[in-house]
């Protein structure tokens, strides 16, 4: 939880810090060769071609690495209620770097190398990190540190045992967490009835080591519903199938999760859904806007279509599609209900007396879900994920159904390539459970790969 987010946020910055080192190198050359950096008021060495000088490039990342590694700061800070992250280690790594650089010239006894172009790396290096860490933090004030966006916690047990959390769980909402509720000793049931009333990503057991096995069955239920699981371990510190150790505000805990945790996996994962719904928003605009003339000529009512679904760990979003049907499609529901042809909270029939003229097109093409590249945009959903339910099914869900919210849903996943309508219920949520647990990013390759013959052949399409 926040190790994880931590290490990410660390990892990336070392990651930038190094990239921006590299095109200080660049943008510094550049510079030298202008004529307003040609200095004649010191004896200095001829400026070579830029290929010459790339082994100097080569010489100083290593050290540079070192250097960002040991000395920089990637934690964001607290200064009077904001956010914001300590320039002072960057320009030590940068002074730093400089003088060692500068000795190893002088005791190497190189002098081909423009005294200049080092100076000048080493000013544009301290511009730019500092420009970076400046729009890094704008960013991460909209988003990173959002309220909306901030890790809902549950904590059970006595909070007061662990001194080092009173702060945290009277308000301290730092790195995107923040504690919704305290509960000193609820049953299995009034937990399972919490999680499912509730949007709860992670829940922290503080709890004697005397009095371990009296929460087993709390945490099957966390287990069961997809929900992470920390248990403070200032008295534990074994190491188990499915667990790891975490750091929670210095203290430490021992963290299990019935979901596969893979914080770089998943940022990659975030970073190519941003890629292809952006592009495909770009794409496909054209055929968006046909489609949408097509809809707004073919029936009356609006050409978008917006429906709460629930998103990971039952957050509510609007989910938007062409819309297939006529206006008042929901009212009419209740009438048609006995033709349900699907098991289990969710309606689906063949012939859909509902739908608009172009509706069953829309559908069988699936060109009324190109809208929801908008919500992976968001982050509302992603490319590949279970698809968002309906906040009434979610409700109907047993608890083992519940862990398809356990991650981020999706426009595809192996529901679509496997069927789609023509498999049952419980199948479905068995498919659902299946890529949780063998999630990677080869199966979601395989995935995409394959929703294309069937969206073209229409498999399992009403």
């Amino acid at each position: 939880m926040l190790g994880e987010k931590r290490s990410i946020l660390n990892i990336s910055m070392l990651a930038s810090d190094m990239v921006i080192t590299i095109l200080s190198f660049f943008v510094a050359y550049w510079l030298r060769t202008t004529s307003v950096f040609q200095f004649s008021w010191f004896s200095e060495a001829p400026l070579y071609p830029l290929w010459l000088y790339m082994k100097v490039l080569l010489l100083l990342l290593p050290l540079w690495w070192i250097l960002y590694l040991r000395l920089g700061r990637y934690q964001p800070i607290k200064i009077l209620g904001r956010y914001t992250f300590p320039l002072l280690p960057v320009y030590r790594v940068n002074v730093l770097g400089l003088l060692i650089a500068i000795s190893i010239g002088y005791f190497l006894k190189v002098a081909s190398v423009s005294r200049a172009l080092v100076l000048l790396f080493f000013a544009v290096n301290c511009l730019l990190q500092t420009l970076w860490r400046l729009f890094l933090l704008a960013f991460l004030q909209r988003v990173y540190f959002h309220e909306s966006d901030f890790r809902q916690v549950l904590v059970v047990g006595d909070a007061r045992k662990i001194s080092k959390l009173n702060g945290f769980i009277s308000g301290k909402n730092e790195w995107g967490i923040k504690v919704i509720e305290v509960m000193e000793k609820p049953s299995p049931e009034c937990l399972a009835a919490v999680l499912q009333q509730r949007v709860i990503d992670d829940v922290i057991f503080t709890i004697d080591s005397s009095k371990l096995s009296q929460i087993e069955d709390d945490i099957t239920v966390c287990e069961q519903m997809g929900v992470g699981i920390h248990i403070v371990t200032e008295w534990f510190r074994s190491r188990a199938s499915k667990a790891w150790m975490d750091d929670f505000y210095g203290v430490p805990m021992l963290t299990l999760s019935s979901t596969r945790r893979r914080p770089w996996e998943l940022l990659i994962k975030r970073t190519i859904d941003i890629f292809l719904s952006g592009v495909g928003i770009i794409f496909l605009l054209p055929l968006m806007a046909v489609v949408g003339l097509i809809i707004k000529l073919t029936s009356p009512g609006p050409v978008l279509f917006a429906q709460t679904r629930c998103g990971l760990n039952g957050r509510l979003f609007k989910l938007y599609k062409f819309r297939s049907m006529v206006q008042d499609a929901e009212k009419r529901l209740e009438s048609l209900k006995d033709r349900n042809e699907m098991t289990g909270p969710v309606f689906k029939i063949k012939d859909d007396p509902r739908l608009t003229p172009i509706g069953k097109f829309l559908r069988q093409t699936s060109l009324d879900e190109l809208p929801q590249l908008y919500n992976v945009l968001k982050d509302d959903m992603s490319i590949i994920g279970p698809r968002p339910p309906l906040p009434e099914e979610v409700q109907k869900y047993k608890l083992w159904q519940r862990r398809r919210l356990s991650v981020t849903p999706g426009i595809t996943c192996l529901w679509q390539i496997s069927g789609r309508n023509d498999i049952n219920f419980d199948q479905w949520m068995k498919l659902d459970m299946q890529y949780i647990d063998t999630w990677s990013f080869w199966l979601d390759l395989k995935i995409l790969l394959l929703t294309i013959p069937v969206v073209l052949l229409q498999k399992g399409a009403r």
